[in-house]
């Protein structure tokens, strides 16, 4: 389940089922985690690849169209975790453009059943 509102060069508000949920298999076990969304108009993802990484993932935002940009959370001020049962993440940050100085806000929650 997704709870999302995007503002600045992006605006959109999703909710409902539209989150992809999965995790890395790593040495044995399960690690990190990943929530996605994928729409016409841009793909979403908050990333950590290991435990360790889910108290500060790293977020992408790829537009399609109108253009296709690259957003990354370049972890300056704002917040974002993931629990470590991997059932919630949580997102209030600015995403950078990464080759020009556009931003997008991203505020609200990623859920997703518990594994």
């Amino acid at each position: 389940m997704a709870s999302l509102v995007f503002s600045g060069d992006i605006a959109k508000e999703l909710s409902g089922p539209v989150v992809t949920c999965g995790y890395t298999r790593l040495d044995g076990r399960s690690q990190g985690g990943t929530w996605a969304i994928q729409t016409e108009d841009f793909d979403f993802q908050i990333i950590a690849l290991t435990d360790e990484e889910l108290a500060s993932p790293s977020v992408i935002l790829n537009a399609k169209r109108p253009a296709a940009v690259s957003y990354v959370y370049k972890r300056r001020g704002g917040k974002v975790k993931a629990a470590s049962d991997r059932t919630v993440a949580e997102i209030d940050v600015d995403l950078q453009n990464v080759v020009g100085r556009q931003t997008v806000h991203v505020k609200g929650t990623l859920t997703c059943p518990p594994r």
